[in-house]
């Protein structure tokens, strides 16, 4: 199940819109409330295929995506590639509990769970302040 925020100019315009890809629902919450506590509007999805459709229905219109690199039928990196193909200025953060070994092979940011709610949102901010290029 996702939850998706419908595009109007009041969600656009007062908070970032970030899309949170996790098929753990306890990671996946925690990781939301921490997103909307900070700055932004959060749309939840359990699967990368999911999200991938909703982002080309949104034309790619998001802050930034957060993604899980360890996910069943299609992983993290391979949203992560095919997102940046289609949309190449969305900002990426993958976000793994597993050490991410050809991260250099990777164009995104990457940041190893357990993390503090704080460092999620300045790797967050730091990401979209540097369009996604650099590792967090």
């Amino acid at each position: 199940m996702r939850t998706y925020a419908a595009k109007s100019p009041l969600v656009m315009s007062s908070r970032a819109v970030a899309f949170l890809v996790d098929d753990d629902p306890v990671i996946r919450d925690c990781v939301r409330l921490v997103l909307e506590r900070g700055e932004y509007t959060v749309c939840t999805f359990a699967s990368a295929r999911e999200a991938l459709e909703a982002l080309v229905e949104r034309g790619g219109d998001i802050a930034i995506l957060i993604s899980d690199v360890e996910m069943p039928v299609m992983d993290g990196i391979s949203l992560a590639c095919e997102v940046a193909r289609r949309f190449p200025r969305i900002p990426i953060l993958m976000i793994s509990g597993l050490p991410l070994s050809d991260r250099a092979q990777l164009r995104c940011s990457f940041l190893q769970k357990p993390f503090a709610p704080r460092t999620l949102i300045e790797a967050a901010r730091q990401v979209i302040g540097c369009g996604g290029s650099q590792a967090a």
